[in-house]
This record gives structure tokens, sequence and C-alpha cells, in this order.
């Protein structure tokens, strides 16, 4: 079954059954219930706590090698990213009958940027397993080095970022939960989409919230915005590049479908 199909708790013995190489097991299924309990209001957890204050006291960069910031990982790609995954699959999302992997068509390579554990790549590559499929992440991280055992086991590639991906360019950019975590989120942008020419985007922000490695405010150049406001900047970014958002029928318009529009 593929990884989007699975029951989370499926998922979850997976994931331990590869976590304890690295990991004390019974920890970390503690740390995901208790990370669950957290983000549904139900308990206080000093680790998140922790490292929240580490982040947004200085912007720490350390807390995403943090062996806790694994139960927020895995939070993410079972409560967000493999329903964004799902999505691509739906029928009557764009029209009756039709999905958005059906407007996209036959792609030949996707690019998951800042692809966490590498389990939404996994499922990318489920999905169109007949394209190259690459994710990326931080090198010399514990985040890599589960990548590295995930890429293997699922048949996709792992660069340290869009320079580096072995592709002049992609069909479909997919981004989950990303680009908050940038603090120059326009700029970078214009970067990946210079760098491998996406001719469709799957994005889904979530800028206007706390969390460990989003941020407050937002640069871009001299300036500086804060979260209400860069959304509408960053769509308008997208316009400027020359993509086209289309119209879907996913609660909340989330992931959003840009398409690049024709020449």
């Amino acid at each position: 079954m593929n990884l989007y199909e699975q029951r989370p708790k499926e998922l979850l013995e997976e994931f331990l059954l590869i976590y304890e190489k690295m990991y004390d097991a019974e920890f970390s299924r503690q740390m995901i219930a208790d990370t669950f309990a957290f983000y549904a209001g139900g308990c206080k957890l000093p680790y998140q706590d922790d490292l929240r204050k580490r982040w947004y006291d200085s912007y720490d960069f350390s807390v995403y090698d943090a062996d806790e910031y694994f139960a927020d990982l895995w939070y993410c790609w079972i409560k967000y990213s493999r329903a964004y995954v799902r999505s691509l699959i739906k029928v009557d999302t764009i029209a009756p009958g039709e999905s958005i992997g059906g407007r996209i068509g036959q792609v030949g390579s996707v690019l998951d940027i800042g692809c966490g554990l590498g389990y939404t790549t996994a499922a990318l590559k489920q999905v169109v397993p007949g394209a190259i499929v690459v994710g990326t992440n931080l090198e010399d991280t514990k985040q890599w080095k589960f990548c590295e055992h995930m890429s293997r086991k699922y048949c996709f590639a792992l660069a340290p970022d869009v320079h580096r991906i072995g592709i002049p360019s992609v069909d479909l950019l997919f981004a989950s939960e990303y680009f908050e975590h940038i603090e120059r989120p326009l700029e970078h942008l214009t970067e990946v989409i210079e760098a491998v020419s996406p001719r469709f985007i799957i994005i889904a922000n979530s800028f206007n919230t706390t969390s460990i490695g989003h941020f407050l405010e937002y640069k871009d150049g001299d300036e500086i915005h804060d979260q209400k406001h860069i959304s509408r900047l960053f769509n308008a970014k997208l316009k400027h590049h020359g993509y086209e958002k289309v119209k879907t029928k996913l609660w909340n318009n989330k992931p959003a479908f840009w398409e690049r529009k024709a020449q």
C-alpha cells in the first residue's frame, strides 16, 4: 500500500523501526504522542516550550537538529503533507471528474523542496513512479541521515540545495510547509524558480502562524514585512514570475496549485 494511503498507526510503526536504529524508540513514541496532544491543545510540553524559546530568542537554527524536532516533523507529515500528496489524485478538485494530477498530466521530474523526513518525497515517488523525484534537505544533519535511508528504500534522489539536484529543470515543484522557515522567502522563491524553472507548483505556506522555525517578520531586500502581509506578497511574486493560480475545490485552497502561463 502507498504511504499516502496507509493508516497513521501503521506508518508510525514503520517509522519507529527506522528511528530506533538512531534513537530510543520508546522515547520517540512518547514524544510523538505528546506532540499530537500538544498541538490539539491538550497538554503542556516542556521540550516544545524549550525549543520555541531557543528559536524565538535568537533564531537558533540548531533546533532543527534536536532529537525532539523529529516529533514535529512526524506530526507535519501525518497532519498536513500526507493530505497534500493525496490532493494531487483526488478527483473533482479542478472540475467534475478532474484532479490536479490530471490537469498536470505526465511529468518526468518532481522536486520536493525541504523534504523533512523524506516521507512526502517517497509518497510523491509512489504517485509518479516513472518520474525522477528529488528531495532537498540540509547536509550533515539528523534529518539528512534519515532521508538517506528513505531515498534508498523508496528510490528517490537527495540533494543539499536546488542548485545540485542533478537535472536542469523540473516539471513539478512541491513545497509543503517550507517557505515560512525561510527569513527571505520572496528572494528564495526567485532563486528556486530561476534554478529549476518548474512548470507547476504545489505549495502550502503557513506564514501567519508561530511555530518552531517560523519567523515573526520576513525580510525582502531592505524591507521588513510582518506575518500578516507576506502571503499576499508571496503570491504577487509568483505572478511576477509568470505563474497563474489555478482555482481548486480544496479546503482553504490548500495546497495552492500554480501553473506557469504559456509564453
